[in-house]
């Protein structure tokens, strides 16, 4: 989420200082780092500080830098946004709205990559409670990530797909002698695929502690 909807949201706000500070700058769907950094080191005290901080926000490794950043310079002293609360019950919903829609996503995928995609933001969400935009690049991060909050046996599964998935793309730009490999490879992924999309549905939160403390 900081890599894309925070990322968006602070370069809408850069570029509403900007246009107060009579700085030129392209739209703000085409901004890019650099841009923002040029455009923040040209902007006086305190905006220049408080976009500093909202722009450093984006590399950290939750969303309470951000969320703090966003405040101090949307706050009635400074931009004068009014950032409304969140409505607890209204966000449970869209998460659960959220969560279906990857289920029935997932239910219909036949694409092994495509579904492992699916799953671990399924899982995400599962264990933290919030969802994410996240690429096909980010996957492996996302396992990496999950390890700590999951079965061992299921998350064992969830990477033995991983690794199937790169070998089984891998193996399409391999010479022809590669096809036997990739046709074990797909086959395998196949018969592991009901399995990965009951481990992304069933999945509990509090799976781990359940599970693996029990005698």
């Amino acid at each position: 989420m900081l890599k894309s909807i925070c990322t968006d949201i602070t370069n809408l706000i850069t570029s509403a200082v900007a246009v107060d500070h009579m700085l030129s700058l392209v739209d703000e769907t085409q901004v890019t780092l650099d841009i923002r950094n040029n455009v923040i080191a040209k902007l006086p005290e305190p905006q220049k500080s408080q976009l500093k901080k909202l722009n450093s926000s984006l590399n950290s490794k939750n969303l309470e830098d951000f969320h703090e950043s966003l405040n101090v310079i949307c706050s009635p002293e400074n931009l004068g946004i009014l950032l409304r609360k969140p409505d607890r019950k209204k966000e449970r919903q869209l998460l659960q709205e959220h969560r279906q829609t990857l289920i029935a996503e997932l239910s219909a995928e036949d694409d092994p990559a495509n579904a492992l995609h699916l799953a671990v933001l399924i899982l995400f969400q599962t264990f933290t409670n919030t969802f994410i935009h996240a690429p096909g690049r980010c996957v492996p991060r996302i396992i990496e990530f999950l390890e700590d909050y999951m079965v061992t046996s299921s998350w064992e599964t969830l990477r033995q797909f991983q690794d199937l998935v790169i070998k089984d793309m891998k193996s399409h730009n391999e010479d022809e002698d590669e096809e036997i490999t990739e046709s074990n490879e797909r086959a395998v992924l196949e018969e592991l695929l009901p399995k990965l999309k009951d481990i992304a549905v069933a999945t509990k939160p509090k799976e781990k502690q359940t599970k693996e403390s029990s005698p």
